[in-house]
This record gives structure tokens, sequence and C-alpha cells, in this order.
């Protein structure tokens, strides 16, 4: 376990997980955000899944597999990467689509914020959703990130956001739940 929340944990990838991810990722509507925007294979899994374990293995952190909190359900993928050629750390989680609207989005990136910050990785956390990702938006909001830009990401229009170590201060004493609980 690399993260808990009230309803989910965050842990390491194991083999074989990339069959997960094609269950996430692998339907024309599950990819169209991510990765290359189409539809993930195992070939591409496996890929995606060697990169994050490398920028685990360097960072401490990456791309992680969100479960349930009793470790019986696949629930996604979450986490903070760094992105060296932006030199930014970047927020990203997708939900398995029979668990949209549960708010575990929410809660999972919530929980991430809060850690970002209360380990002190860095002072400032960006994310990002395609514009047509109406969901992400309103948890990047919510969550409490504020929009600084409009970019082109593979050819699509994304939005960017950034949270400030000054604004999850803020943020967390406000509202002391928002910090996640180990």
């Amino acid at each position: 376990m690399i993260l808990r929340t009230p309803r989910l944990v965050l842990t390491r990838w194991l083999d074989g997980d990339e069959e997960r991810l094609v269950e996430l990722h692998g339907t024309p509507e599950t990819s169209a955000y991510v990765g290359n925007g189409k539809p993930w294979d195992r070939d591409y899994a496996r890929e995606r899944l060697a990169g994050w374990r490398t920028g685990f293995h360097r960072h401490g952190f990456s791309t992680l597999k969100l479960m349930t909190a009793s470790g019986s359900q696949f629930v996604g993928r979450a986490g903070i990467s760094w992105y060296e050629d932006a030199q930014v750390h970047q927020l990203a989680y997708s939900i398995e689509r029979s668990k949209w609207g549960m708010g575990y989005a929410g809660e999972i990136a919530s929980a991430l914020v809060g850690w970002f910050f209360e380990a002190e990785v860095g002072e400032r956390l960006e994310a990002m959703a395609h514009v047509d990702n109406a969901a992400s938006l309103h948890i990047l909001k919510k969550t409490g990130f504020r929009e600084i830009d409009m970019r082109t990401v593979r050819g699509e229009p994304c939005r960017f956001f950034e949270m400030t170590r000054a604004v999850y201060a803020d943020r967390a004493n406000a509202s002391p739940s928002r910090k996640p609980t180990s």
C-alpha cells in the first residue's frame, strides 16, 4: 500500500496487471482522453506499466494501481508523475467505467494532492483534462485546482490546471478532512 483513503488503496502494479489496463482503457470511450487516444491492447498496457514502474523506482511515485480498501476490486489507476521535458509534477487518474459516478476520482485526487504537499514533493502540482471531459474538469475544480492554460496535446485541446502549496495550505486549514489518512 502506498496511500489509503477511506474507500481506496493505491498500490504497486503486479505482473499480469496489463489485463486490468486493457479492461480500463480497452474501448473507444474509455481511451478517448488517455494514452494515444485509442483502445489499449496488452502490448501498449505493458509499455505504460514499464514506464510507470521506472518512474516509481526513480522518484518514489508514479501512476499506481487503485483498488478498493478491502483490496477486492480494481477501481482504476491514479498517481503523480514527474514530466522531465516540462519540469512539472502532474496528477492523473482514470476510473473503471463501472465505477464512474461513485466519487472515487475526487477522493483519490484529493488524497494525492494532500500527499504531494504534505510530503513536500514540490511547490506546484499540475493537472490537465481534455476540453470535452466534463467529469475530470469538474473534479479538478472541486479539488481546488485553478485553470492556467489551454494547450494542444496530441492534436487535442486540453485545459491545464495548477495547485500551489499556498493554495493547498489554505484549503487544508479550511477543511482538515481533505488530508489523506496515510
